[in-house]
């Protein structure tokens, strides 16, 4: 409960918080790394579409212009990658957004072959 004594002091501490957070946060992000490049070897890319985090930290692109899944370390270096033009399973054209659900398994749109696959990754 506030006291009568303390009620002149709230406006001036709510103003000196606000005034502390604008001068000293700014809002612009700032850049930490990139990583890839424009190609078809590994750890490079042809539209990367989609990106999802693991649990793990393990960070996975959709490479949809080369019809592939790319596994990254959380710093960007290239794991394993996995997939190729086609429509049997584990093949893709187009794959997009893809998500990774809490116990690690990736699902993959597969825009091309209008369907979502499922992956264990270990």
């Amino acid at each position: 409960m506030l006291k009568r004594s303390n009620i002149r002091l709230l406006p001036v501490i709510v103003l000196w918080s606000l005034a502390a957070c604008t001068a000293s946060s700014p809002l612009e992000p700032e850049f930490v790394r990139e990583w890839g490049g424009t190609g078809n070897q590994f750890g490079q890319f042809h539209e990367p579409i989609g990106i999802a985090v693991a649990p793990d930290g393990a960070v996975y692109v959709a490479d949809a212009g080369n019809h592939r899944i790319q596994k990254f370390t959380a710093a960007g270096e290239f794991l394993f990658a996995w997939g190729d033009a086609g429509s049997e399973p584990g093949q893709f054209e187009h794959p997009m957004h893809l998500a990774v659900d809490a116990r690690g398994r990736v699902l993959v749109p597969n825009y091309g072959n209008d369907r979502i696959q499922q992956f264990r990754v270990k």
